[in-house]
């Protein structure tokens, strides 16, 4: 319930973007708690593969009982280059989530990957709005983007982008 309740973070966007796909590749850049791969799970046809640079403990993960069979955990650096086909995964997956150091480079690197490779998906960006190096790394962006702020996070400061890759995406009013 706690990923579904539209009134916190970006969780049930999460849950609601993973139904638009079947049987597809997603990848969470940035696993911390746990909880965006738990809502990047919800539709148990796709394959969630999370990926942090150190594990996780504790979080809302450990609260439960049965963690969905459709996530994969990886502890690396999706950058690095002993990560090359991990790294190939993000081109593959049809939606990436990416919550990590919020430093702007890092985001911006994987950004560039995904122009460079002819990404054809969406990629899901938190804190778009959480402090000058994010909004800088956000005005960059010159693929098609929204701020889904209004969607995603509650709290106006942090905001949520997505940016799309595919081109089939449709803002409705």
């Amino acid at each position: 319930e706690y990923f579904l309740d539209k009134d916190r973070e970006h969780y049930h966007l999460l849950a609601y973007l993973s139904t638009k796909f079947d049987n597809e590749l997603i990848i969470d850049l940035g696993t911390h708690r746990g909880t965006s791969a738990l809502a990047l799970s919800y539709n148990k046809t796709n394959k969630v593969i999370t990926y942090d640079v150190r594990e996780f403990r504790g979080g809302i993960v450990h609260n439960i009982n049965d963690i969905p069979e459709n996530i994969e955990w990886k502890i690396k650096n999706i950058m690095d280059d002993d990560a090359f086909s991990d790294r190939e995964n993000l081109l593959k997956s049809k939606l990436i989530f990416l919550d990590t150091a919020h430093e702007g480079d890092f985001e911006y690197d994987v950004y560039k990957y995904l122009k460079n490779g002819s990404y054809k998906g969406i990629l899901v960006l938190d804190d778009i709005h959480f402090n000058g190096k994010m909004k800088d790394f956000w005005e960059k962006i010159d693929t098609t983007k929204y701020d889904v702020t209004h969607l995603g996070h509650s709290i106006e400061s942090s905001g949520t982008g997505l940016v799309d890759f595919s081109g089939e995406v449709e803002e409705i009013e």
